[in-house]
Formats: structure tokens, C-alpha cells, sequence
């Protein structure tokens, strides 16, 4: 990853995103060093739309190819947009929901610095996603005890920012700004 400075140094850094498989297919035929697959909207388009991308398939067209099967009575039933404050204290619901809350804002710290100087950092987020991918299947794993067992309800995943979990909160607030820090032991 090379650090951006200038606009062609962000166009540049975004094909070599592309190339890695976080966007559509590209006109290039060179799929990358990481090999070229689709991203991630994609692929959840793909469950949505019930149809897989074929190789010449473009976000415009959407996926035409073979119909991809998906067992909508298999999915984990949760509420969005739970909160860890919409548990009891102390509740190993909101002890769970509050880990995950921190751990993601983590991961957007880590991406931050990445995307802002700190390349170094590029694996240390990586292995955040996974952790935080891990996290979300125990959550979704869990029963909401909001509802009755025989409703099925699980917890979800919290996509909140937690403050102290930030080391950019000072700067990005405008109290008492800080220059970054090399050091990102999230």
C-alpha cells in the first residue's frame, strides 16, 4: 500500500484496491497479485438477487449468471441497530455488544491510519476484520434475551463508535488535537 498525497496517488491506491478484489471487475485483463475476484457488494448482491456475477457481468448489468440458492429459513433473526445501553448493566448481552462496538471502531482507527501514513498497519487491519467477522458470528450465536427462546431472535452486530476506543476522538472533535502516533497496538 503506498502512502497518498496527491490525487494520483489515491487514484493509484484505489486500483490496486480494485485489483485485490475490493471492486467490480475492471477493464484490465491483469487481475492483480492477490488474483481478482468481486467485492463484497457484489457478493451480497449476489445472495439478494439469487443469481451469481459471470466475467463480464458490471455493476449496471448486475449478476446474470447461474441462480445461486439461498435458504432464507437458515439466517440468524436480530433487530439492527441494537445498542449495548439497550441491555441490562453488567448483562452478558451487553457486555458482548459493547466488545464488539469497541472492536469496530478499532478496525475503523486501524484504516484510518493505513489509508493515512501508517502502512505498516495494513495487516494489523486485516486481522481486525477477521477478529471482528468471528465476533459477529458469536453475536448472531447468541440468544437475545429481549425475546423468547422460541422466537429465535439473536444479537447482532453493533456498528457504533465508541469514543475510547478512538485515538483520533480529541483530533476529530476539534478538543486538544494530537498528531498521530505511530504506534497502533489497537
Amino acid at each position: 500500500m503506498n502512502q497518498v498525497y496527491n490525487l494520483s496517488g489515491a487514484v493509484a491506491s484505489l486500483m490496486e484496491v480494485v485489483h485485490q478484489g475490493a471492486g467490480m471487475s475492471s477493464s484490465d485483463p491483469d487481475p492483480g497479485p492477490l488474483g481478482g475476484e468481486w467485492a463484497h457488494y457484489a457478493r451480497f448482491e449476489e445472495v439478494y438477487s439469487g443469481k451469481m456475477y459471470q466475467k463480464n457481468d458490471t455493476a449496471a448489468s448486475g449478476p446474470t449468471g447461474v441462480p445461486k440458492y439461498v435458504n432464507w429459513t437458515a439466517i440468524y433473526k436480530f433487530l439492527p441497530n441494537a445498542k449495548p445501553d439497550d441491555y441490562p448493566v453488567g448483562s452478558v448481552a451487553q457486555a458482548k455488544l459493547s466488545n464488539f462496538a469497541g472492536n469496530y471502531t478499532e478496525l475503523l482507527v486501524l484504516l484510518h491510519a493505513a489509508f493515512n501514513g501508517y502502512p505498516e498497519t495494513y495487516i494489523k487491519t486485516v486481522e481486525k476484520m477477521y477478529v471482528l467477522k468471528q465476533m459477529a458470528v458469536d453475536l448472531m450465536q447468541t440468544p437475545d434475551p429481549r425475546f423468547a427462546e422460541t422466537e429465535g431472535m439473536t444479537l447482532g452486530p453493533v456498528w457504533m463508535w465508541v469514543q475510547n476506543h478512538s485515538k483520533y476522538y480529541n483530533e476529530w472533535t476539534g478538543y486538544s488535537p494530537r498528531p498521530p502516533r505511530p504506534e497502533w497496538g489497537c
